[in-house]
């Protein structure tokens, strides 16, 4: 398991980097969660109908490596700095682009992830207001998880496991330590 996000990227930064951060590692599991910087980075110039439409060719460049099995599409909610005109079109964006989904090809493969109506209090971001800090990641882990594994049950390849009494996650191998001293599977991308 592994990270391979970086920090300003927008969905064409990550259709260009995709294979040399994440699919020559042979991924099974690739988590998306892109679209926001396209607005920062051109605003009025993109549109939801674009970004949403970037999103799917990259869905599909994903999946078309023989490695990948399953790819999970993260939503995540507002952030404490989006003004409504930002948090307009990644609304729009995000439900053009769960529709589509929904009528392609890949909608067996795609699972979404839905954290837009998890509210983080402000001391869950870092000074920027948009990027969580250790806590913000480790209550957003918590919640997303046990949805993941809900959806993507026991894989002994994977050596993952849950405790659904307790509500934690553990794995057998890269298991990360997040802020509350919980363990859980470190994020795929």
């Amino acid at each position: 398991n592994f990270n391979a996000g970086f920090g300003g990227s927008r969905i064409i930064d990550m259709h260009r980097h995709v294979d040399k951060l994440c699919l020559k590692w042979d991924p099974e599991i690739v988590i998306v969660h892109g679209g926001g910087n396209d607005f920062d980075f051109s605003g009025e110039d993109v549109s939801p109908e674009d970004t949403s439409e970037a999103l799917m060719q990259l869905f599909h460049k994903i999946i078309a490596h023989p490695s990948v099995k399953r790819i999970g599409y993260f939503l995540s909610s507002r952030r404490p700095i989006y003004k409504d005109k930002k948090w307009e079109y990644f609304i729009k964006k995000q439900q053009l682009t769960i529709d589509e989904i929904k009528a392609s090809d890949l909608s067996d493969k795609i699972e979404i992830f839905d954290l837009r109506d998890m509210m983080h209090p402000v001391e869950d971001f870092l000074m920027d207001r948009v990027h969580l800090n250790d806590e913000g990641h480790a209550a957003k882990a918590k919640v997303l998880l046990p949805l993941m594994l809900k959806v993507w049950p026991f894989d002994e390849e994977l050596g993952t496991t849950t405790n659904e009494s307790e509500g934690s996650v553990t794995s057998k191998r890269d298991s990360l330590e997040i802020g509350n001293g919980e363990e859980c599977v470190e994020p795929l991308i």
